[in-house]
């Protein structure tokens, strides 16, 4: 059976099944403790067994890419130079040695064992970071549910199939999150430097530290990224292969503007093999019929930099509830520049927020918070492909059909992640009283 025939016939419809419990538990609660904990327990297994079965492809795609990167920098090469489809930081080097210790299909087997792990995690996590400490009520009736069905989810399928890195970013940065606010921020700065593997994440989630508070966690950040660049130097033959960090930056920045090129693999555009994978206002702009890519980079940008100085002054003047302004910020750093759906990972804190208010609120609060996680599901449970062959399927007979469809099918995602970032401002117009009583303020 052939792994697209395998993913709709064996995987996709237990992801659905695992939605709509955890829809009729967000709805109506009709499921005793035990019976949430068994149907739970009973989605995660199968998470564990198609995980390493099903799902898992020795040699993933762009595993052999951080694994073949660290074996050039070890054996004296120029990872950058030597593949131009390298374009991870120089902060990434010392992961990618790591993976490099052993052949690719024995590594691969441990990162895989490892991404599993800290899937299944994420939500947990998530929940810790923004409600506080964890009790046997809260872990059945909400965390185990939603955990069931997000380790199920395509990012999630993705990340571990490729051997990707965005399980492992969206764990270090909630670790972050939490780390600060239970008072480690040296530990909450050490875990942004490893995450900086993926900067277009990290950098945007960093507006969350940007308060005079946080100053230990900057100082750790910046320290540990010290650390990191010395500890990379001292590999062996780094300034053999490399020479320095400024070229080294020069070869990625240069191997960056290769794959972003039109028609190449990290371009937006249709003649692009995966453009429909794109997350991103550059891809939106390109589909709502902008073709001029001078014109949409000043659009993506001064959009990209107009949202992020929003959630800064609305963080700094303290607007919304902490959960809800993490929440957003989160949203926002999928929407950073370039990202594809796996990185959708890291929507795990606004999945949990929308999620649990939505248990927990009533009235019009719990109508928000419920279309705010309705609108996060397609970017989970909807494939880019499939979305892809359904426009390119619209006869040129309908050329406005055709058209709405480029502009609000294809990039289907970046509409969900800006409609529950207005969705999480709308219910933090006027809070209710319980709104108020579980959220603390930023």
């Amino acid at each position: 059976m052939s792994q697209p025939i395998r993913l709709y016939v064996v995987y996709y419809p237990v992801m659905i099944v695992a939605l709509v419990y955890c829809l009729v538990n967000l709805r109506m609660q009709w499921f005793s403790s035990e019976a949430s904990l068994a149907f739970s327990l009973a989605f995660v297994g199968y998470f564990l067994a198609t995980s390493f079965l099903f799902n898992y492809h020795p040699e993933g795609f762009d595993f052999t890419i951080f694994h073949n990167a660290g074996m050039n920098l070890i054996e004296g090469r120029n990872p950058y130079e030597f593949d131009g489809r390298m374009v991870s930081p120089l902060t990434s080097l010392l992961l990618f040695a790591g993976f490099a210790l052993t052949d690719v299909n024995t590594s691969f087997a441990i990162w895989t064992g490892v991404n599993v792990i800290m899937a299944l995690l994420l939500i947990p996590m998530a929940w810790w970071c923004l409600f506080g400490r964890i009790d046997t009520k809260s872990l059945i009736k909400e965390i185990a549910p939603l955990t069931a069905f997000f380790v199920l989810s395509f990012p999630i399928l993705w990340t571990i199939g490729l051997g990707q890195l965005a399980i492992y970013v969206a764990f270090l940065l909630i670790m972050a999150f939490v780390l600060r606010d239970h008072g480690a921020q040296l530990g909450a700065g050490i875990s942004l430097a490893l995450a900086t593997v993926k900067p277009q994440t990290v950098i945007p989630c960093l507006l969350d530290f940007l308060r005079r508070n946080n100053l230990t966690t900057w100082v750790g950040f910046c320290l540990s990224l010290v650390v990191l660049l010395i500890t990379v130097r001292l590999l062996p033959h780094f300034f053999e292969a490399m020479g320095n960090e400024f070229e080294a930056m020069r070869d990625e920045m240069r191997n960056i503007a290769t794959m972003g090129a039109p028609g190449n693999t990290n371009d937006y555009s249709f003649e692009a093999p995966f453009y429909h994978t794109i997350i991103g206002l550059n891809y939106l702009f390109y589909c709502l019929g902008f073709r001029d890519r001078t014109l949409i980079l000043i659009l993506s940008i001064g959009s990209t930099f107009a949202i992020g100085a929003y959630l800064l002054i609305s963080g700094r003047q303290k607007r919304w509830p902490f959960e809800a302004h993490l929440s957003m910020i989160c949203i926002y750093a999928l929407l950073f520049f370039y990202h594809r759906f796996y990185d959708a990972t890291i929507l795990a804190i606004p999945l949990t927020y929308s999620y649990v208010m939505a248990l927990r609120s009533t009235g019009s609060q719990r109508t928000m918070h419920f279309l705010t996680f309705i609108a996060l599901l397609p970017v989970f449970v909807i494939h880019p492909k499939a979305m892809a062959l359904f426009v390119s399927g619209i006869p040129d007979s309908m050329p406005l059909v055709k058209r709405l469809g480029e502009a609000f099918l294809l990039p289907y995602a970046t509409w969900s992640a800006l409609f529950a970032m207005v969705f999480i401002w709308l219910g933090c117009r006027q809070p209710s009283r319980i709104h108020t009583e579980i959220t603390r303020t930023i």
